[in-house]
C-alpha cells in the first residue's frame, strides 16, 4: 500500500485538537513567543509547521525560551 503524505503544516482543526483554547488566546501565545506561529496558506487558511509544533509538544517550556 502505498503511504499517505502527511503535509508539513497542520490545520486549525488539527492545532485545536493539540491546544484547546480560543483562537485568540492561541495568536497571544504566539505573540508571546509561547507557541508557535502561524503561517497563511491562503487567505483565511491559516496552518502552523508541523515540525515547530513537534517541538513545542516535546517542551513547551524549551520553546518558550529558545533565541
Amino acid at each position: 500500500m502505498a503511504e499517505v503524505a502527511t503535509s508539513p503544516y497542520m490545520k486549525r482543526e488539527e492545532i485545536e485538537n493539540i491546544h484547546p483554547v480560543s483562537d485568540r488566546a492561541r495568536q497571544r501565545a504566539e505573540a508571546a513567543g509561547l507557541f508557535p506561529r502561524r503561517v497563511k496558506l491562503a487567505p483565511h487558511i491559516p496552518a502552523w509547521p508541523r515540525s515547530d509544533v513537534a517541538a513545542w509538544q516535546a517542551d513547551p517550556n524549551a520553546w518558550a525560551k529558545r533565541a
